[in-house]
């Protein structure tokens, strides 16, 4: 239960103080409902979701397989789009391509 470790631990004033988050999620991702859980608390708790993306028909870790999958590629457009927008080099109000 430490908040370091998970920050669904963490306190409402602890997640209040992170910056803006960006959720990629994966339609076969196992971990799928914590992304959503997390999401939920974060708002709960006065914190900033910028974006929650699903990735279609791609598994968690889809990252390592961006050189054999369309699909997989497409996921890691997504992701570079939404780390460029964290860093202000992309308007908020552009979806980045998948």
């Amino acid at each position: 239960r430490d908040p370091l470790i998970s920050p669904m631990y963490a306190s409402d004033e602890m997640l209040r103080q992170l910056p803006p988050v960006y959720l990629v999620a994966c339609h076969l991702d196992p971990l799928l409902d914590d992304t959503i859980s997390f999401a939920r608390r974060l708002r709960a708790a006065g914190g900033k979701v910028e974006s929650i993306d699903l990735v279609e028909s791609v598994p968690h870790g889809f990252l390592n397989f961006t050189l054999m999958s369309p699909e997989c590629r497409n996921g890691a457009k997504l992701c570079l789009g939404r780390i460029k927008q964290a860093f202000g080099l992309l308007p908020p109000s552009v979806k980045p391509p998948m």
